[in-house]
């Protein structure tokens, strides 16, 4: 009994399905009985409009619809789509069969379709198909809707005028007006031919763009705002006899050729000569130029403007388009920077986060002079960071020489550089270890030439360049010159005068002004910072600086209580007198470097020295009484 269910269930199941995929496909077609056209006209070769004597005809390829007459070339696809819209969708709203005109006593003359002034010809794209023809006639009475006939000319149909508006397109409407079809992001290679022997070829390589007939890399923003350039290039007007005269030759040495390569396709423009100046102030020029190699427009002359910013940099590509950043690198790969001069050479290693003495050094400086062994010490990271962006930012003022003999790089100063900067990357993902070197000469007439390692290309750089990258630890050090231990405490301070061996400050002051100087004293003591470190080696009796010898005239003495000890420690830090203004040069003793300290820390010293000396604006008299 349950077997013979599940077979009744299953017939049933099995008639539904029949209903829903052919009875519903008959409602489905006969659901809109008023389309002219059937579903032939949705895949179609090609289609002719033929209007006062001329014909217009369309093809479609495997890519791309195509303009095949009256002159040859690619479709402007959104006007092609139009018409194929209104084609698929012709609805008849009245439809009355031809043989029924003679009772009425009317002809197809009385609409139109005798001699139709317009006709559309459509050729489906399945074999053998046969093509179909429509006639379209008068407009009815109102004007809004017009007569056609039916391909087997049996009946006349009455649809809206929006197909007549479509097939009543110009050639300059239906013809794409767009030179090069190939995307920013989809070209690899960019070719540039000029006079002959000149020949510039870019290629993309991931992010970059190298141009390779220099072996040198390209700028990739100029690169892509120069393809940016040709894609937005827009076909003026077809050269046409008489008006445009076009020389049998006139292609036959271009004055550019332009090839972009996408993905399995080329397009290539060829630019004759300047046909005429574009109007005053546009910045362009007219080329007689064509499309070379491309079926779909069989090399037909024709007109278009080129901005005069885009012609100048086609035609000094390997200059305009070449990268004049001479070094490429990622900061937060750089693992050390090698800096050396004919004299001096230091080292600035980039610290683990683990291995840092504090959060503001993250790099260490480490200098060899002569004999003596490297000495690490912590460098300032913002003082690096703004190396490395120097670094980042030198570019080539002038591309001197391509391919430099052994004399010419004696000229440049790159035999015995003057700076030698080697950058060591470290490895990332994928990516080995990388090393950079960069020389920098000092050459005839005394300009900077610079050249990487790696290539011969030689280069004129900024005069400035050297004065940016110094090869002086004392350049790169931490500003930090000491720092009191957070548990720490600064019980007393005291102030010495050594010239006169008297004592100006001993902790406690009245004054409120001289209260606040005290203040300040404690806490730049507690973290003590140079705003700028002096070559010079310090003495125990002064230091030199710009030439001149400076004494150590007064003497801070820090009485600093550290935890679980008993007795205090004395930290000392010496000054010599006011210089050049606001100027103080200090020293903490030992092997520390002398230091200019910073303007808070010479306002405060000053209030307690010159400060006390000061008597204040002058004091006026009582004017006379009469």
């Amino acid at each position: 009994m349950r077997t013979k269910v599940t077979l009744a269930l299953l017939f049933l199941n099995v008639v539904l399905f029949w209903a829903i995929f052919y009875l519903r496909e008959d409602t489905a077609v006969g659901a809109d009985p008023n389309l002219v056209l059937g579903p032939t006209a949705s895949a179609l070769k090609s289609l002719t409009i033929e209007a006062q004597g001329s014909a217009i005809v369309l093809e479609q390829t495997d890519e791309q619809w195509i303009l095949t007459k009256p002159i040859e070339w690619t479709a402007n696809d959104f006007a092609v789509r139009a018409i194929l819209g209104e084609i698929n969708g012709l609805r008849a709203e009245t439809t009355f069969a031809v043989s029924e005109l003679a009772a009425s006593g009317q002809t197809l003359a009385d609409y139109g379709l005798d001699k139709p002034a317009l006709t559309l010809t459509l050729q489906p794209s399945a074999a053998g198909a046969p093509a179909q023809r429509l006639a379209i006639g008068n407009a009815t009475q109102g004007g809004n809707r017009l007569y056609i006939l039916s391909p087997d000319e049996t009946r006349i149909h009455v649809v809206s005028r929006n197909l007549a508006e479509r097939l009543g397109m110009s050639v300059g409407e239906l013809r794409s007006d767009v030179l090069f079809n190939i995307p920013v992001f989809e070209a690899q290679t960019l070719t540039i031919e000029g006079a002959p022997g000149q020949r510039t070829l870019l290629r993309r390589d991931g992010e970059r763009w190298n141009i390779e007939t220099l072996q040198a890399r390209a700028n990739r923003v100029d690169t892509e705002l120069c393809l940016g350039a040709l894609g937005a290039l827009r076909l003026d007007r077809f050269a046409e006899a008489p008006a445009d005269s076009v020389p049998t030759d006139a292609f036959s040495q271009p004055e550019l050729r332009v090839t972009v390569e996408g993905n399995r396709r080329r397009e290539t423009l060829l630019l004759s000569r300047p046909w005429a100046s574009g109007s005053p102030g546009t910045g362009a020029t007219a080329y007689l130029a064509r499309m070379e190699d491309d079926p779909a427009r069989n090399g037909t002359p024709f007109i278009v403007s080129l901005p005069d910013t885009l012609i100048h940099t086609l035609k000094h590509a390997q200059r305009d388009l070449r990268e004049k950043r001479l070094l490429e690198f990622d900061a937060g790969t750089v693992s050390s920077i090698s800096l050396r001069s004919l004299d001096a050479e230091l080292l600035l290693q980039r610290l683990d986060s683990s291995s840092g003495p504090s959060a503001e050094s993250q790099w260490q400086v480490v200098e060899r002079k002569g004999d003596t062994g490297p000495t690490p010490v912590a460098a300032d990271t913002g003082r690096v960071e703004a190396l490395l962006r120097d670094l980042s930012r030198v570019s080539a003022d002038e591309f001197t020489n391509d391919a430099p003999s052994a004399a010419d790089r004696e000229n440049y100063g790159l035999v015995r550089p003057v700076r030698t900067i080697v950058l060591t990357l470290a490895p990332v993902g994928s990516a080995p270890a990388q090393i950079l070197t960069l020389l920098v000469g000092n050459g005839v007439e005394h300009r900077t030439y610079a050249s990487l390692a790696e290539r011969e290309a030689v280069y004129r750089i900024p005069d400035d360049f050297l004065q940016a990258v110094p090869v002086a630890a004392h350049e790169y050090r931490s500003r930090v010159v000491r720092e009191v231990a957070g548990g720490a405490t600064i019980t007393n301070l005291r102030l010495h005068n050594l010239a006169t061996n008297t004592l100006l400050l001993d902790s406690d002051v009245e004054d409120a002004t001289e209260k606040a100087a005290v203040e300040t004293l404690a806490a730049r003591v507690r973290l003590l910072k140079a705003k700028a470190f002096l070559p010079a080696a310090p003495s125990e009796a002064g230091v030199s600086f710009n030439g001149r010898e400076f004494p150590w005239v007064y003497r801070l003495d820090a009485s600093v209580a550290l935890p679980g000890a008993t007795e205090p420690q004395l930290l000392a830090v010496f000054f010599t007198e006011r210089i050049g203004g606001t100027s103080w040069i200090a020293w903490t003793g030992g092997q520390a470097p002398a230091f200019l300290i910073e303007q808070e820390l010479a306002d405060a010293l000053f209030a307690l020295t010159y400060g006390r000396q000061d008597p204040g604006p002058p004091q006026t008299s009582p004017a006379p009484t009469s």
